[in-house]
């Protein structure tokens, strides 16, 4: 029984160990109200070198992120951290991410914002990215809900241009391939870039059709166990 115990007990620490390798960053983030980082808002979180007019373009670029998620969804509000610099070095524990990226724990979402990410568009796709998450959970999100289809929402209110190629269809990548992360973000910036513009033309198509009562209806769908890809196809064939 001890020795039972004793390999138990290593597993976990293993396992510990591992989570705390691989997630750092979601970890690091959770712990930003214990950093030197200063609230400037609720959830609002900034390195203590960030300048006062950055702290003030900050939470503006913030409310007009807010409006736009607003315009094209109505109800996909959400309540995110937020933790942001100026500089990559102060974010070393949250994220390599010079624009921004959000991370995800069970019941809470964090968005790190970085010295290119100072604009709406980039601000607002996250927001979008978290909206998703607290709509149908940290599991359905992770799961069931395609990445192609979380990017291709989030670009619904990106409105940067390199996005907006038209995508000649034989040299396009096929949504079934850009299912699961290790897909959409593997290869280089053309690469990528084609996987995002597919995918932001592909839900913008779907939503002329369903519109945002479609998209809530979507997501409490496949949150309440539906296959994604079922209703999605209904719902694009004009029968969900």
């Amino acid at each position: 029984m001890k020795r039972v115990s004793s390999i138990t007990a290593t597993t976990l620490a293993l396992l510990s160990v591992g989570l705390a390798i691989y997630a750092h960053d979601v970890i690091a983030c959770s712990l930003v109200g214990y950093s030197n980082f200063e609230q400037i808002e609720k959830n609002i979180y900034v390195a203590t070198d960030t300048s006062e007019g950055d702290r003030k373009k900050l939470l503006s670029l913030i409310g007009e992120a807010k409006n736009r998620v607003a315009s094209t969804y109505v109800h996909l509000a959400s309540t995110p951290v937020i933790i942001s610099a100026t500089r990559m070095d102060s974010l070393k524990w949250f994220s390599s991410n010079e624009y921004a990226t959000t991370h995800f724990l069970p019941g809470q979402s964090y968005i790190v914002i970085g010295p290119k990410g100072y604009n709406t568009d980039v601000i607002s796709h996250e927001l979008v990215h978290s909206g998703i998450f607290e709509q149908v959970g940290y599991w359905v999100r992770s799961v069931h809900i395609p990445v192609w289809f979380d990017e291709g929402a989030a670009m619904q209110v990106d409105f940067r241009k390199k996005y907006d190629l038209l995508v000649e269809k034989d040299n396009s990548t096929s949504l079934d391939g850009l299912r699961f992360g290790w897909q959409f973000f593997n290869g280089d910036d053309n690469e990528l870039t084609n996987h995002y513009a597919v995918s932001k033309a592909e839900v913008k198509s779907w939503l002329r059709m369903a519109g945002d009562g479609g998209f809530q209806f979507l997501l409490k769908k496949v949150k309440s166990g539906a296959d994604f890809d079922e209703t999605y196809r209904k719902m694009r064939e004009n029968e969900g």
